[in-house]
């Protein structure tokens, strides 16, 4: 399956149960944004129709508790499950995991999306060669995969996003984006955020490449100032998609604690 034909089976209001892998986070994240809205318009109604299952509070039980629980005042459901190591699981942790994942098929209020990232999860060398963990979970989810895109349209998408920032930048500017920080959409957003905001606050309209040199960091702390961002404009949302994402790969504790502690600082 495609991301454009989930994204129009999530509209069409139908359930199921989908496994996102792949490079690119944050293609990811934009199409989770995107079936939330469709699935769970009512924010108001997010304690009840929107649940989000990571590393600290998962297991089994809880995975078939959330796909047979019936949405309030809604349609449906949709649960996210992000933040697992499914190399680590124990085998009769995996196979009771199968079970409540089997149970999706009778649950059709339920949109169940199972979010991997490369330290996670290794879907092997398809689509001749799968891996174990990739045959056992695709029984009960539809796979889809979420690939980088090519230079040309990366080019294209850097450009349409300095221009959404009212900051102009051509197409060799982004060339110089790519070459500094590497193909990563989600690392490429943060870096040009950071940007955008260094122009705006000296008056620039045009990127060079030497406000590149004085802003973009080559070895990127993408984490770090994406959550710090998110944490900054009250995007809760967006703020627990990357702690998840740092406990699945990880981060010490006290290196997340840093950066909110960071962040309150630099308020005051």
């Amino acid at each position: 399956m495609t991301e454009k034909d989930f994204i129009a089976s999530a509209r069409a209001g139908k359930g199921g149960g989908f496994l996102f892998f792949g490079e690119e986070d944050l293609l990811k994240t934009r199409y989770i944004e995107m079936a939330k809205k469709a699935v769970c318009p009512d924010e108001t109604l997010d304690s009840f129709n929107y649940l989000r299952i990571g590393a600290d509070n998962f297991s089994p039980v809880a995975v078939e508790n959330a796909v047979t629980a019936l949405p309030l005042m809604a349609d449906m459901r949709m649960i996210v499950m992000s933040g697992i190591r499914y190399s680590s699981l124990k085998q009769d942790v995996l196979n009771d995991l199968l079970y409540s994942l089997s149970l999706i098929e009778s649950n059709p209020q339920t949109l169940f999306i199972a979010l991997t990232s490369k330290s996670e999860f290794d879907p092997g060398y398809l689509p001749k060669r799968p891996s174990k963990i990739y045959t056992e979970l695709t029984k009960y989810l539809e796979p889809v995969m979420f690939s980088r895109p090519g230079e040309a349209d990366l080019k294209k998408w850097i450009c349409r996003h300095f221009a959404a920032e009212r900051i102009n930048a051509d197409i060799r500017i982004a060339g110089i984006m790519i070459r500094h920080t590497g193909h990563d959409m989600m690392t490429l957003e943060s870096e040009i955020e950071k940007l955008c905001f260094y122009l705006h606050a000296n008056g620039k309209d045009t990127v060079s490449e030497e406000d590149i040199e004085a802003v973009v960091s080559q070895n990127t702390e993408a984490e770090d100032f994406a959550f710090s961002n998110a944490l900054r404009v009250k995007n809760k949302r967006r703020a627990f998609e990357l702690l998840d994402m740092m406990k699945g790969e990880k981060v010490e504790e006290i290196v997340i604690l840093g950066m909110i502690s960071r962040f309150f600082i630099e308020l005051f």
